[in-house]
């Protein structure tokens, strides 16, 4: 509804990056590096517009122009939040399998949205 307050959780995520207790969040660790990625992608087609070609990149005779470097950014965009929202899902399955084998450790997960 309009106006309505969001939940503990949903400010949970916001203020610590965190779906629950001990979790990263895969959304947003995914648009961190899809921008992180896509402002890389962006740096290097501006130099190679500029006349910047590196010594290890071959010359493949492709001259780089504004319409090129937007795919490429869209494109490295979508790679990124892909290859950042799996890797986290990883990570979080593989801690979580941590966690249930220590159970009597002091993980400071005992609460439901413990900020830590």
């Amino acid at each position: 509804a309009p106006g309505a307050r969001p939940n503990a959780a949903w400010l949970n995520f916001v203020v610590t990056g965190k779906c629950r207790c001990g979790v990263l969040c895969p959304f947003s660790f995914g648009i961190a590096l899809a921008i992180t990625y896509a402002l890389a992608v962006l740096g290097f087609g501006v130099a190679l517009m500029h006349g910047y070609v590196p010594d290890f990149m071959p010359v493949t005779g492709i001259v780089m122009t504004w319409a090129l470097l937007w795919k490429m950014l869209a494109y490295a965009f979508v790679k990124g939040f892909v290859f950042g929202f799996v890797l986290i899902l990883i990570y979080d399955l593989i801690s979580g399998c941590m966690k249930r084998c220590c159970k009597g450790a002091n993980c400071g997960c005992d609460k439901p949205n413990n900020i830590q």
